[in-house]
């Protein structure tokens, strides 16, 4: 069976050959009617691989879910683990142990607490990122304004019912 390539090729030999005007109209018709049917079975072919790979990207996204829900759960009881033991250490005094499997041990560390609301910080403390605003800048250039460096662009996909 030809290949999407190949008849998409056809189709271009077939108008080359209408164009020099050897073909008669009625071997043109039946010729192209053969070539549209091929690319139909095609398309038809095309479309259940995707629809397979949607059930499958769909079956791989819930996988993902619930693997990242089973690593967050056991991340918060391994903290939860370590926090106690920690807290455990430090309560009786005993902040290192030397076993022949591990050695256990408290570690001090400073971390800075700051308010939720930046502004509540002097500017110096505050980071600002610079982002576009693609929704906007569509808005305006759909609007007929020039917008230096940006343009609209035109892009096919396809759609199955």
């Amino acid at each position: 069976m030809a290949t999407l390539y190949d008849l998409k090729g056809n189709y271009e030999k077939v108008y080359q050959l209408a164009e020099d005007g050897t073909f008669d109209p009625e071997t043109m018709r039946d010729t192209l009617d053969s070539l549209t049917d091929a690319i139909e079975d095609k398309a038809i072919g095309y479309v259940k691989v995707t629809k397979q790979m949607d059930f499958d990207i769909a079956s791989i996204d819930a996988e993902i879910k619930r693997l990242s829900e089973r690593k967050a759960s056991y991340t918060k009881n391994r903290d939860f683990l370590k926090k106690t033991l920690a807290e455990a250490m430090q309560e009786t005094g005993n902040e290192r142990f030397k076993t022949p499997l591990f050695t256990i041990y408290t570690i001090h560390t400073k971390s800075v607490v700051v308010p939720e609301d930046p502004k509540k910080l002097p500017p110096e403390f505050i980071k600002t990122r610079f982002a576009v605003d693609k929704a906007g800048v569509k808005k305006a250039l759909k609007a007929g304004r020039d917008v230096p460096n940006a343009r609209l662009v035109e892009n096919t996909s396809l759609g199955v019912r």
